[in-house]
């Protein structure tokens, strides 16, 4: 599995969140506990998603909804075209943007599809 660094390179602050995420999800997914992603992890990174400090970890956090967002695709798309749509400038001037914003736009299309056949 190519995890969640396959896209961007990690900035050397950032590993660590990534590592970390990673790794809960790779012992919830072993123990087969799928709802403690859904229920408590997703909502976690979304709260840190909009709290964190600098725009390499609010990106950070972003790359491991963007992940986990099979498990809960309209909670996590609606969140992060939320997000998106709430950064300030600066953060669009950030080199990992246009993909990230690409891939939140993605997911929203996928899950536009989805409603609609249902």
């Amino acid at each position: 599995s190519s995890g969640i660094n396959a896209e961007w390179p990690l900035r050397p602050g950032t590993e660590l969140i990534v590592n970390l995420v990673n790794s809960e999800i790779i012992s919830y997914r072993a123990a087969g506990n799928i709802t403690m992603l859904k229920e408590k992890l997703i909502p976690a990174l979304i709260g840190l998603l909009w709290t964190a400090p600098t725009a390499d970890i609010k990106f950070s956090f972003a790359r491991c909804l963007v992940q986990l967002s099979p498990l809960n695709s309209s909670y996590v798309s609606s969140s992060l075209r939320n997000w998106v749509n709430c950064i300030p400038v600066h953060f669009k001037e950030h080199q990992q943007y246009p993909e990230l914003y690409y891939m939140i736009s993605f997911i929203a299309e996928r899950e536009g599809k989805n409603s609609r056949t249902l």
